[in-house]
């Protein structure tokens, strides 16, 4: 039994990773994490030291927690205890990659699973298709013979590309891509066609020198992607040179319009609406909306006031700055009033009575989010909302830029990246994603969003996307009550040692002295005492508790195929109805693979099997036992029984004494779950 929990616990912790796990304080990781033992937060071992105030009188420390604000009195030289279970999560997955980059298998482009390559199949005519996002082309043997089998392509085994085809083909693109790097260089900001196609270009090509692998089928499908890519560019080549000789919009503002004379970009910040270019200034608490439009050619500009606010002498004041792609405002103070760009409105904010004093140091990001204008604090110890417009982010290209995606909003902060969940009111750093190299300062100049994607270009010029699965899910991690081995739902912290345990078991290992009106926990790994009052119980280990909330290993059942005894899914396992009455077996259960490779002579024979609760089973079993006892009742009965009846009543008994007989077989061979064809 343990060792089956071991395995289950190993392979999950595969398809884990601990990178979201930071400081409150400083944001970095919790690699040596010590936890308050009264709330259960978690902070750095290096930090603990920043927010101690110790008291040389009375010899003891004061540490608040920065999350919750609750204090902890410690004696002089004491320290906080160590979060183990934190520290064990980093120890045994530091560096650990998920099962989906290995080189030696690809995704199914129906059921999303990473498959080795030996047992996947191509077909070439439906890889350009798209379905759900995936491209369909690659498919593994069980869902070939679930959503495949209808179509009439030939299909074919996976075959990885020649190297020296790779290499060539990355080669002819290199220039171009180094020519648009040049051209981005040179006029500052580029078309926002010219900019989509340049974001796919790299994309592909980042794709193709990342992959270890690279199937034929693959291979042609990206060498056609990339040529409608490089012929669109060709289309607007002319443009960009055009737009090359020109100089950049808010250079044409400043020199030709009296209105933006000695104003800086942040000063008129550009924005779009509808299609049209539009500009703000401030002056005079009044603020003003322009259509522009911009005549490159002639080097003139035409504008239009469309729009004028007056503001609050008093509470409308600069610095102004865009905030999100549709909040412009100046940093918060008491009252306030911000401008949406999506309704070119301009609206009043009142903070709370607590927040009176609030000071643009204190100030770390502000965003629209499901109707509420919404700010962090800059140690992100809290998340305000008001209540004001509705609305979602779209996109946005700024210096601490927010994006919002459902419930996680990422920040953009000069060179870090940080993931807000609003849902839990953490927020960690992320910047892992955007790839630094060794002794790289690059900061990220430019940001923007659709639905589906976060785009980030740094000021060298290299462009990532983040797409939301990659945001939103990238909480996985795996843990373990050390009592029960159950996956932790509660964990509860052991304040003297800092191990910690289920909810469940806190009950079981307490230890309750009624005359004291006290109890004991002694801890099951190291086995050092924790005294509570009677009433009291375990703190909860919050940071552990938020790690495993959004990350609870999806499972399912699995058997092993009869043919090669991998693991089979359970919507991934088939019976071939035909080999199992030549071979007088009860089933034939295989993988997809298996019955194509050695059942294609007779698929139509091959059907994919049902699953059934061990519960289920035991009632069918349970039925025949009731008919049974029905039958023999009966017989007891009939006062007048000939011989032919009797003869027939127990050749009836005696076969469903057999479907009893092979229904207890199942059962014990199978603990969880039993096969039972569809009946098609």
């Amino acid at each position: 039994m343990s060792s089956d929990k071991e395995d289950a616990s190993s392979s999950t912790t595969e398809d884990l990773d601990v990178s979201i796990a930071t400081c409150p304080v400083c944001f970095e990781s919790l690699e040596e994490p010590r936890i308050f033992t009264k709330c259960g937060h978690s902070i750095c071992a290096a930090c603990e030291d920043k927010i101690s105030v110790v008291d040389p009188i009375n010899r003891t420390i004061l540490i608040v927690c920065p999350v919750c604000r609750e204090s902890v009195d410690l004696l002089e030289g004491e320290k906080l205890p160590t979060n183990w279970a934190l520290k064990e999560l980093f120890g045994t997955k530091g560096g650990t990659t998920s099962s989906k980059g290995q080189s030696n298998a690809a995704l199914c482009g129906y059921c999303d699973e990473c498959v080795p390559i030996s047992q996947l199949f191509q077909c070439e005519p439906c890889y350009g298709n798209v379905g759900d996002g995936r491209l369909l082309g690659l498919i593994c043997g069980g869902c070939y013979l679930t959503k495949h089998r209808a179509h009439e392509h030939e299909l074919q085994k996976a075959v990885l590309v020649d190297s020296n085809a790779k290499i060539t083909y990355l080669q002819t693109f290199s220039d171009t891509v180094q020519a648009m790097h040049y051209r981005r260089e040179e006029i500052g900001s580029i078309d926002a066609k010219l900019n989509t196609l340049d974001i796919q270009l790299i994309d592909e090509l980042a794709d193709i020198r990342a992959s270890n692998w690279l199937t034929e089928c693959e291979f042609s499908v990206k060498k056609k992607k990339m040529g409608e890519i490089m012929a669109a560019l060709e289309k607007i080549i002319n443009v960009v040179q055009e737009l090359c000789t020109a100089l950049k919009k808010t250079e044409l503002l400043c020199f030709l319009c009296p209105e933006f004379d000695g104003l800086s970009r942040d000063e008129f910040p550009l924005y779009k609406k509808d299609d049209n270019d539009k500009a703000l200034t401030v002056a005079r608490n009044q603020i003003k909306i322009w259509k522009i439009t911009f005549h490159f050619h002639v080097r003139k500009v035409q504008l239009e006031l469309e729009q004028t606010f007056d503001l609050s002498s008093s509470e409308f004041t600069p610095p102004f700055k865009w905030f999100s792609s549709n909040l412009f405002a100046p940093p918060p103070s008491t009252k306030f009033q911000i401008f949406l760009a999506d309704s070119e409105e301009v609206k009043d904010i009142v903070l709370p009575a607590e927040r009176s004093s609030i000071s643009s140091i204190d100030y770390f990001a502000a965003f629209l989010h499901k109707g509420c204008y919404a700010y962090l604090d800059y140690k992100a110890t809290k998340f305000h909302p008001q209540k004001i417009y509705s609305c979602q982010l779209t996109i946005g290209l700024m210096k601490n830029a927010s994006f919002v995606f459902g419930d996680v909003v990422i920040i953009i902060a000069s060179n870090r990246v940080f993931r807000l969940d609003t849902s839990l009111h953490t927020l960690h750093d992320i910047s892992s994603i955007i790839k630094y190299e060794d002794g790289c300062s690059a900061s990220i100049f430019k940001a923007t969003q659709d639905e589906e994607a976060l785009y980030v270009c740094r000021s060298d010029k290299k462009i990532y996307k983040i797409q939301v699965e990659q945001i939103a899910e990238k909480t996985s991690e795996d843990s373990h009550c050390p009592i029960c081995f159950e996956r932790y739902d509660i964990p509860k912290i052991l304040t003297k040692c800092g191990h910690s345990i289920c909810e469940a078991c806190e009950t079981i290992i307490s230890v309750v002295d009624v005359l004291a009106q006290s109890k004991t926990l002694t801890c099951p790994i190291c086995r050092v005492v924790t005294k509570l009052n009677a009433n009291e119980v375990l703190p909860t280990n919050w940071s552990l508790k938020n790690l495993t909330t959004n990350s609870g290993p999806k499972s399912s059942p699995s058997l092993s195929c009869r043919s090669c005894n991998a693991d089979v899914l359970e919507g991934q396992v088939f019976d071939c109805s035909k080999c199992s009455l030549e071979r007088r077996t009860f089933e034939m259960l295989m993988c997809g693979v298996c019955a194509i490779k050695n059942h294609s002579s007779h698929l139509a024979d091959v059907k994919i099997v049902k699953f059934v609760s061990q519960k289920a089973a035991i009632e069918k079993v349970s039925n025949y036992e009731k008919e049974a006892k029905s039958l023999i009742k009966k017989i007891n009965k009939t006062r007048l029984l000939t011989q032919k009846g009797l003869d027939e009543y127990l050749k009836e008994l005696k076969t469903i004494n057999g479907k009893i007989k092979k229904g207890r077989d199942a059962l014990n061979k199978v603990v969880i779950t039993c096969a039972e064809l569809v009946v098609s």
